[in-house]
């Protein structure tokens, strides 16, 4: 007899590259756990099956995207065929057959250029609605406040960081990150495996030429020494970033480091929105999901939900939402026709996973005051903490409600099966552990762990040689970070700058002395022949602008006259 088990999942994607492409992903292994003790990867807890890097099953798939907003779609780890034959939706399928779980399987949906507010998705008894806001958005909601920015780095120095470079590509990630600062904001780097440092005491330090040079010096001793990984899952990573309005990324196998740490940071050197309400005019009471709406950037997606819990609702043209800061109204979103109406409670499931991951992450509250005298203080400890524990009981059973309602799991639940057999015995029952094909980004961990140390000290003395001219756009585009001093601009050699532009520096006319003039000349370089790493580059040449314009008295036209004179002779 065969079981047949199937398992659904509900989930957000993530919209990648400044919100032009959604990206589905599904991963062969949940995250294989690295133990220090055998220098590689233990079995799953209880078991015994093993890891392996070949297995005797493959893997069909089968996507279907509907065409709505989609103007392309690609896969960058198998080879796929689509099927354009259908009115409303694309079919997507692996182009080769006996595909293994080597690796994960990517998806990128790229969107039309055309952004616009709508309601997506509605049901019987939800509703669901994204937001993009553009740059005009964020500076009207943030009304031409300064901010004072703080960057903290958490970067993994475990044995499993030493094969394949990760650990040198981590290192580029924080130099990337570390250049790209602002003067005067607040930084810090914490390196973690069984056991966390920080490079300051203080959760913060500021970003001064000393403290930079510390952290640089830190940077180029990264080294993959800090015993196993304790990593909490990726579920509290994301909480973590709610918490504290920030944002997060999994990284994909064999991808930059670099540009996507300077995706994360171009979002967080600029401004964001904060304070967000949001207005259902449904004609019926709606219960928000989240009930706190997360900070949102510039072609970030903002998706916000409504639970009805009115049977005779129904959804019409008159139906919109409004989006709100505290200081005025960003965006509206209204229908042109009534969408379809889903049935399978997609969109519903989809709310009580954000309200239950809001609950798993929100803080307790701590608002008991009173006396400071001795005598009470024991007294209010007590009542504070009885006070704590009740709130965490109520949040509980209000996660087991959501989660039991709309069929969630979340930490406090678990769906089992029954067998209803008359016959119980289970003698002849047999148990067949199916060993797990380890991703081929992972087949590393099965080697030894003293040859990763090896190998990973010699990467570390060959980097540590000649410096020689990079030969691809991508590398050149990290040389010049890496060379920018701490105040923003560049001394490159005469025979550096000539192998960047084909030109002799002294073939440029300028009134400037030589430190601008090249500061200059590598500004226009990467705004014009490097402009598709601009992630990458984009903090740099901000804070080189920012120090011209202070050595040109704040003159931006003077400024402007500069660049354009170096583009013309260029």
């Amino acid at each position: 007899k065969e079981c047949h088990i199937s398992i659904s999942y509900v989930s957000e994607l993530d919209l990648v590259q400044n919100g032009s492409k959604i990206r589905f992903v599904i991963p062969t292994t949940i995250a294989p756990r690295y133990n220090p003790n055998i220098g590689g990867i233990s079995s799953p807890s209880r078991t015994t099956s093993k890891y392996v890097q070949t297995a005797p099953y493959t893997i069909d798939f089968h996507c279907q995207v509907e065409k709505v907003n989609v103007s392309r779609i690609s896969s960058s780890s198998h080879p796929i065929q689509i099927d354009f034959g259908q009115e409303n939706f694309y079919i997507i399928e692996f182009a080769q057959s006996n595909t293994h779980l080597d690796r994960d399987i990517l998806i990128d949906i790229e969107l039309v250029d055309n952004h616009s507010n709508t309601i997506g998705t509605i049901e019987q008894g939800a509703v669901m609605v994204s937001f993009i806001p553009t740059e005009q958005d964020c500076q009207r909601a943030m009304n031409k406040t300064e901010t004072t920015n703080e960057f903290i780095f958490v970067v993994d120095c475990s044995g499993s960081m030493a094969d394949e470079n990760k650990i040198g590509l981590a290192r580029e990630a924080i130099l990337l990150f570390l250049k790209n600062l602002p003067i005067n904001c607040y930084f810090n780097i914490i390196r973690f495996g069984s056991y966390c440092e920080a490079l300051f005491k203080e959760i913060t330090a500021v970003y001064d030429e000393q403290n930079a040079q510390k952290a640089e010096q830190l940077i180029n001793n990264l080294r993959a020494n800090m015993d196993g990984t304790e990593l909490v899952s990726f579920v509290r990573l994301m909480g973590l970033a709610r918490a504290t309005n920030g944002r997060f990324v999994f990284i994909p196998p064999k991808s930059n480091v670099d540009v996507y740490v300077g995706e994360q940071l171009q979002k967080a050197l600029q401004s964001s929105i904060t304070n967000i309400h949001i207005k259902w005019n449904l004609r019926t009471e709606v219960m928000n999901a989240p009930t706190k709406i997360p900070a949102v950037y510039v072609n970030d997606r903002l998706i916000a939900y409504a639970l009805v819990n009115d049977s005779k609702f129904v959804f019409d043209h008159n139906s919109n939402v409004k989006l709100y800061t505290d200081q005025c109204q960003l965006s509206q979103a209204k229908i042109d026709s009534v969408p379809k109406v889903a049935i399978d409670e997609t969109i519903a499931r989809l709310a009580a996973k954000a309200l239950i991951l809001e609950l798993q992450h929100s803080k307790l509250e701590k608002n008991i005051t009173g006396s400071l005298q001795s005598r009470f203080k024991q007294f209010l400890s007590s009542l504070t903490t009885k006070t704590m524990t009740d709130e965490k009981e109520i949040r509980k059973k209000r996660i087991i409600d959501l989660s039991l309602k709309y069929r969630i799991l979340s930490p406090h639940t678990a769906f089992i099966g029954v067998e209803k057999r008359i016959n119980g015995n289970n003698v002849h029952m047999v148990l067949r552990e199916i060993p797990i094909e380890i991703s081929t980004d992972d087949q590393h961990l099965l080697t030894s762990g003293f040859m990763r140390f090896v190998n990973s000290a010699r990467s570390a003395a060959s980097n540590a040689g000649y410096e020689e001219w990079p030969k691809d756009d991508e590398n050149i585009v990290r040389y010049l970070i890496k060379k920018q001093k701490f105040d923003g601009l560049w001394d490159l050699t005469a025979e550096n700058v000539e192998k960047l532009i084909g030109k002799s520096l002294s073939s440029f006319s300028s009134n400037t002395n030589q430190e601008m003039l090249i500061t200059v000349i590598i500004i226009v370089v990467l705004e014009t022949q490097y402009n598709k790493f601009s992630v990458m580059w984009h903090g740099v040449v901000e804070k080189a602008r920012k120090r011209l314009l202070d050595l040109l008295s704040n003159d931006i036209k003077q400024l402007e006259l500069l660049l354009e004179n170096i583009r013309q002779q260029s």
